[in-house]
């Protein structure tokens, strides 16, 4: 076999893959423009196949392999709000990929509605915007995450830090974030990510391990009990010891 030859059949493969690739993003392009501006009262299936399909891809681009230990802790008979610690712009996908059974929204930051396509497919699947800087579009956003749960429409996972952290070590929690279990009644499922931060200077050659665990699960009747400051500053502590303890 000649090196011409070579070539051409790696040409093909890299052509056959970008055409793959081309179709799968203009399939979700065609279902993104079923969604509507509006939240949604229902989640429908094929906004949640097509954001695990996106989760996967990501995924798979990235040369990911995510470990999950503790998933037997969550809740199946109820809603939740998942809080977990931020690395990462991964974060998300690895959230959303492997615990996609459990229809979870995320909190997001405003700048990431300007996303084409994706954002579409996430708002279909419960995802907010919420802006930090202004105090009546943030309660707007609580409000409706809190008529998700209520209205069992999805679950909803939030990054209380707020930013992500580029440091080692975890930013402090912001309370208000824990508003939204209070008022929905439902109890919060405290997660740790970890490597995340390490996908993007590991590519395009080094795999990277993401190790996702869930820790543990407060009950509704503690959520109800303690304050907001009080939730931030537990949660925050059982999510630290479990990563840097």
């Amino acid at each position: 076999m000649t090196i011409l030859t070579v070539l051409k059949i790696i040409g093909s493969i890299l052509l056959a893959i970008l055409g793959l690739n081309i179709l799968f993003f203009f399939i979700l392009w065609l279902i993104s423009l079923t969604v509507k501006s509006e939240p949604p009262k229902k989640v429908y299936k094929i906004y949640q196949y097509a954001g695990k399909a996106f989760y996967t891809w990501a995924v798979l681009a990235a040369r990911v392999r995510v470990h999950v230990s503790g998933e037997e802790k969550i809740p199946t008979d109820s809603r939740f709000l998942f809080v977990a610690n931020h690395r990462s712009i991964f974060d998300p996908v690895v959230v959303g990929k492997n615990f996609s059974k459990y229809d979870i929204g995320f909190i997001s930051k405003p700048s990431n509605t300007k996303l084409p396509i994706v954002w579409r497919l996430a708002h279909g699947i419960g995802y907010l915007a919420i802006d930090r800087e202004n105090d009546r579009e943030a309660l707007k956003t609580i409000i409706q995450a809190v008529k998700y749960l209520k209205d069992d429409v999805c679950s909803i996972a939030i990054y209380p830090e707020g930013t992500r952290s580029k440091e080692e070590g975890m930013l402090p929690f912001h309370a208000g974030s824990f508003k939204i279990a209070q008022k929905a009644k439902v109890p919060i499922v405290l997660a740790s990510t970890k490597n995340s931060d390490m996908v993007f200077k590991n590519l395009p050659w080094k795999r990277t391990h993401i190790y996702l665990d869930v820790i543990e699960v407060v009950p509704v009747e503690k959520v109800l009990e303690m304050s907001t400051g009080d939730l931030a500053e537990y949660s925050h502590k059982v999510i630290e010891e479990h990563l840097y303890g």
